[in-house]
């Protein structure tokens, strides 16, 4: 299930550009829960998650937290600093230990004139982004939690399960709270409705490991 994404930036890069954007670039190493960056932080570059997950979001005049996204190893995210924002708008959090690169605005833009493919290939990502983005919007507007739940467990079995035998692994330990973020719930309600698809016996959790042991059955609940 595991492969490449189509927003893997570092993996657009060739090897030699890998190279010297690791010689030229600083690395932060975060904990799991940690904040790489904060609502008013000043925004003076973007990343790439070298290892680990890291979760977008922000926090709701109601005080809820609404995620953004969720960002997996490779790809790039902060890009608001080439709009001209001065500060950060959003959270940035370790969803387990991490590692991210840090790349200057000046340190990219001499990357994206050297290579003027890379600059298409990033306007690609860009727009997959977005993609991305309008169907998260969707999802949130146009579904209900149970709907919403199935189909980020798909999304997150595509991006990062391992089939087995009992059904699709997920390879990221995600708390109830994380999931109700990710969907615009709140926990007490996301944790009752994993239970009905545990009942169900669409998913199978232990501790924080879930696997997808019916996927069109959520599937059928996401559509």
């Amino acid at each position: 299930m595991s492969q490449t994404s189509s927003t893997d930036f570092l993996h657009m890069l060739t090897p030699k550009q890998r190279l010297r954007l690791s010689m030229d670039c600083p690395q932060h190493t975060l904990r799991r829960g940690g904040y790489l960056f904060m609502p008013g932080d000043p925004c003076n570059g973007v990343f790439i998650v070298m290892s680990g997950r890291v979760k977008l979001s922000r926090v709701q005049e109601s005080g809820r937290e609404l995620a953004l996204g969720m960002v997996e190893p490779g790809e790039i995210f902060g890009l608001e600093c080439f709009q001209g924002v001065s500060e950060r708008e959003s959270s940035a959090q370790a969803m387990e230990d991490s590692r991210v690169m840090l790349i200057s605005r000046d340190r990219l833009q001499a990357l994206l004139a050297e290579d003027p493919q890379l600059s298409l290939r990033l306007l690609q990502l860009l727009g997959e982004k977005l993609r991305s983005s309008q169907r998260t919007v969707e999802r949130l507007l146009l579904k209900d939690v149970k709907a919403r739940l199935a189909a980020l467990l798909l999304d997150l079995a595509g991006r990062c399960g391992t089939r087995e035998a009992g059904g699709i692994r997920l390879d990221v330990r995600i708390t109830h709270q994380e999931l109700a973020s990710l969907i615009g719930s709140t926990r007490e309600t996301t944790t009752a409705t994993l239970n009905q698809f545990r009942r169900k016996r669409l998913i199978a959790m232990e501790r924080r490991q879930i696997t997808i042991a019916a996927p069109d059955g959520l599937q059928q609940l996401a559509s």
